[in-house]
């Protein structure tokens, strides 16, 4: 709705007080996400597919990773394919 780009910013600006990175994944809305973060390391990515290859480079054994998204974006397809990739 009209308070997306809101509420995007204030989930980016969460994220940077609590992440040590964030893969912004997505359109005009992940950007909002991404300039809201910019105070820690932001990766842009245009698909799931996208980020996953880039999670793919990014992950080291132990690290911790939470996916937020909505149904459009289709996260669950990164996070099965980081699952059946082993990273």
């Amino acid at each position: 709705g009209e308070a997306a780009a809101d509420l995007h910013r204030r989930v980016g600006r969460a994220a940077a007080a609590t992440a040590h990175l964030l893969v912004a994944v997505g359109g005009e809305l992940a950007d909002a996400l991404a300039e809201a973060a910019a105070s820690i390391p932001v990766r842009r990515a245009a698909s799931a597919e996208e980020a996953a290859a880039l999670l793919r480079t990014l992950l080291q054994p132990g690290d911790v990773v939470l996916v937020k998204g909505s149904r459009g974006v289709q996260l669950d397809r990164t996070v099965d394919a980081l699952l059946a990739g082993g990273a």
